[in-house]
């Protein structure tokens, strides 16, 4: 069983890699209104690995507990809208 310790542990990393996603993603915003393409792609590239970790994070968790593993009632979806329905706001 996961203690809210590990549970909180697996949050916060979905939380940083999408926050960090999100953050990667206005730079690539700012670099597309410069011009500078390349760049850009280059930024979208590394946030779609940290969008890839944060989904690894949650997607490890949910199949833990669909597994029967034992998870203290938390809340461990609320990043899930920020990195996946595509609108950054």
């Amino acid at each position: 069983m996961l203690d809210y310790e590990e549970l909180s542990q697996i949050s916060m990393q979905i939380i940083l890699n999408a926050g960090d996603a999100r953050a990667i993603i206005d730079e690539a915003l700012v670099s597309i209104e410069e011009g500078n393409f390349d760049e850009a792609d280059e930024k979208m590239t590394e946030a779609k690995k940290k969008i890839s970790l944060a989904h690894s994070s949650q997607t490890n968790a949910i199949q833990g507990e669909a597994m029967g593993e034992k998870i203290p009632p938390i809340c461990t979806l609320c990043s899930c809208p920020r990195y996946s329905d595509g609108s950054y706001e």
